[in-house]
């Protein structure tokens, strides 16, 4: 507008404007005003366009010129302002600067997928991002990790309804060759922005699901058919402590969502499983169930330890009767080689007191009448006396 109004008064002056003469100018002195104000003004964005851009070379030259041309032609051409006003498909925010200039600055996590007339065009940025004719934007693209969850509802091989959540976490494909001169913060497959581009479909209500909300929906059907082919036990494995039924549940749901992913042009970077919400009802009788089998567990685990205890009791008990009895042995061999020693006579004087001690005990007495006892040690002391003597008179002849 101020462009415009500076032409119309320029052209004015020039158009009252007269020569020395006293000759109006007219059209001609409008014309003129008019032709120098446009053509200092077509110069005057020459020299400026070289200054918009970073770049110092002659494509920076021309996209300057192109910027800045458009920016003054933007209120004329209100066909592509109309176009650009349609909000593209994105997981990102598109610059304002795209509405009139159809250009812009992007951040280095974000990249363009570009259309032109019907089909997929290129893929720019990040960085600044010129369009073209006919171009337009479908997709503003992030390039960082995205991580979406869903909550899932389920139902086990044998009946048992399951609430969790789901959690998927991927990104763009990216790529190992990375340009030197160039090097960028996320380094993308062009093929996978191509892929994403195409990769959205219609939920429920006509809404438009983007390639980055597809993923936990699929994981959320995978985990619901993966459940579904699976028992309460299998899921809750106790017979086996080493197993981690969930963790394998989770590799064969990355796996599957990796193949799917594959074609959206989408890398799978993990996959979550929350904990497993069952009802009320289910918990407890689970609960019961798990200390019936501890308390199985334990009364086993102490009658072993009974046994081992009661098997190392005996074993202590035989060792120490072979201790006694190796003594035995090797005090009975000494005294047979000392010849001052009557080994027979020692034993049976030994046995004669055991006997008179016994029948002096009062469990003993208590047993049988006094004189029963007491005539019983008698008849046996004097008995065991009679062999003393005459294995000493033998030993003396």
């Amino acid at each position: 507008m101020g462009l415009i109004l500076a032409l119309v008064v320029s052209m004015g002056i020039g158009l009252f404007l007269a020569d020395a003469h006293g000759v109006p100018y007219r059209a001609i002195g409008a014309l003129l005003w008019g032709g120098v104000l446009f053509t200092a003004f077509f110069f005057g964005l020459i020299y400026f366009a070289q200054f918009v851009l970073p770049l110092q070379d002659n494509d920076g030259w021309t996209e300057g010129w192109r910027l800045l041309t458009r920016h003054y032609s933007a209120p004329f051409a209100s066909a592509t302002i109309n176009r650009m006003r349609n909000k593209p498909r994105d997981s990102g925010h598109l610059p304002g600067s795209f509405r009139a200039l159809r250009a812009g600055l992007l951040p280095s996590s974000q990249v363009l997928a570009i259309a032109k007339g019907t089909g997929y065009s290129r893929s720019a940025g990040p960085g600044f991002v010129m369009l073209y004719g006919g171009e337009f934007v479908t997709d503003v693209i992030d390039l960082r990790r995205h991580l979406r969850a869903l909550p899932v509802k389920a139902i086990t091989r044998d009946g048992i309804p399951i609430e969790t959540t789901v959690t998927a976490i991927f990104r763009i494909r990216q790529t190992d060759t990375m340009d030197p001169a160039d090097p960028l913060p996320h380094p993308y497959d062009k093929d996978g922005i191509f892929l994403a581009s195409y990769a959205h479909t219609i939920a429920a209500k006509e809404k438009v699901r983007s390639w980055a909300g597809q993923l936990a929906p699929r994981l959320g059907e995978l985990l619901t058919a993966e459940l579904a082919q699976l028992t309460l036990n299998q899921l809750y494995d106790i017979n086996d402590p080493d197993s981690n039924p969930i963790a394998e549940l989770k590799r064969r749901l990355k796996n599957a969502l990796t193949r799917d992913a594959e074609q959206q042009g989408v890398e799978v970077l993990g996959v979550g499983v929350s904990r497993l919400q069952l009802p009320e009802e289910v918990r407890q009788q689970r609960i019961r169930t798990w200390q019936a089998d501890w308390q199985r567990k334990i009364k086993q685990q102490k009658a072993v330890g009974d046994a081992e205890a009661l098997r190392r009791l005996k074993k202590a008990r035989a060792r120490a009767q072979i201790e006694i009895i190796e003594t035995i042995t090797q005090n009975i061999n000494s005294m047979r080689f000392a010849e001052e020693s009557d080994l027979t006579r020692i034993i049976m004087l030994r046995m004669i007191e055991v006997l008179e001690e016994a029948g002096a005990g009062k469990p003993y007495s208590m047993l049988m009448p006094p004189n029963v006892m007491s005539h019983l040690v008698q008849n046996t002391s004097a008995q065991l006396q009679a062999i003393v003597n005459r294995s000493s008179e033998e030993q003396e002849s």
